[in-house]
């Protein structure tokens, strides 16, 4: 953006059918890149009642791809899973190789 912004980008996930989401604990990976001023850069996902967020600031690595992952509870057979950004003009959070997968307890 041209001017200061903030912006959120997300993706209900939710049970369908043919393809189950059971409760339980899953890893939410993405890799990222932060250019510029940003004042807030987090990964976030929202389950039932809970909201788990992971920072991204502050960034000892600026203009590099970095992955990141959060454990995230999975209840009801939903989930949001989302970015927020908010920075001054020209700073960037560019997001990709977003993966969320369950995770398996070795008995």
């Amino acid at each position: 953006d041209s001017v200061a912004f903030e912006r959120r980008v997300s993706q209900k996930v939710r049970e369908k059918a043919c393809i189950p989401l059971p409760d339980g604990n899953y890893k939410l990976s993405a890799t990222v890149r932060l250019k510029g001023s940003l004042s807030e850069a987090s990964m976030y996902a929202i389950s039932g009642a809970d909201t788990t967020e992971f920072s991204l600031l502050p960034n000892n690595s600026a203009n590099e791809w970095h992955t990141v992952s959060l454990n995230v509870p999975v209840l009801q057979g939903k989930v949001i899973v989302g970015f927020h950004a908010k920075g001054e003009a020209l700073a960037e959070m560019l997001v990709d190789a977003v993966v969320f997968v369950r995770i398996v307890e070795q008995e």
